[in-house]
């Protein structure tokens, strides 16, 4: 009990060191991107039957035209019903696109090799990255894009966790690490783009 006492102790001190630290005033996101520019959305999907279908729906729901959007999903051989509930879910839905990993590229495993095949896959300018057991804002898109001005290379939000207290906790721990990640290199905090919520 005190070892788990002192790890929370700990962990709660950083949280605060972080958020208290002195940083630049941070000048904000840009102005919005003019034009709608065609995004690619991918997800990387293994033995997501119980949770991809409300992955999908929120992505069906973005506030961005569905003609400029490419949804691409990666099934990664999973053992359960995902790539039917997806199949289902897309039939009359031409922006998504269900794809089958059946081999490695290169030398990436797993979740990276689902990825890899979706990259090659995609064909807009713009990749945004989610996972199958997420649900994203309806202007996740939106959002992503007004962060990625002209001198940015790589916008990532946030992601908010309901449910069990194990749940909560790993949201922030990932809070605490991508915040960490976020501020020490710059000491400017970004604000997040948009927020992911994930149960």
């Amino acid at each position: 009990m005190l070892p788990a006492a002192l790890f929370f102790a700990l962990f709660f001190s950083v949280c605060v060191a972080i958020l208290v630290w002195p940083r630049r005033k941070f000048r904000g996101r840009g102005p919005l991107r003019k034009g709608r520019p065609r995004v690619s959305i991918l997800v990387a999907a293994r033995n997501e039957e119980a949770t991809i279908e409300r992955c999908l729906r929120a992505l069906a729901a973005q506030r961005y035209p569905a003609g400029r959007l490419e949804i691409l999903i990666a099934d990664d051989g999973s053992t359960d019903n995902t790539a039917a509930v997806v199949r289902a879910f897309i039939a009359d839905k031409p922006q998504f696109r269900l794809l089958s990993v059946q081999h490695r590229l290169g030398t990436t495993k797993g979740k990276s090799n689902a990825l890899a095949h979706l990259c090659r896959a995609a064909t807009t300018d713009f990749f945004l990255f989610t996972d199958a057991d997420m649900a994203v804002g309806p202007d996740w898109v939106t959002g992503m894009l007004a962060a990625a001005t002209p001198d940015v290379g790589v916008v990532t939000g946030i992601t908010t966790a309901r449910g069990n207290l194990f749940g909560r906790l790993q949201g922030l721990d990932w809070l605490l690490v991508s915040t960490s990640f976020a501020c020490w290199p710059t000491r400017a905090c970004p604000a997040p783009a948009s927020a992911t919520t994930c149960s």
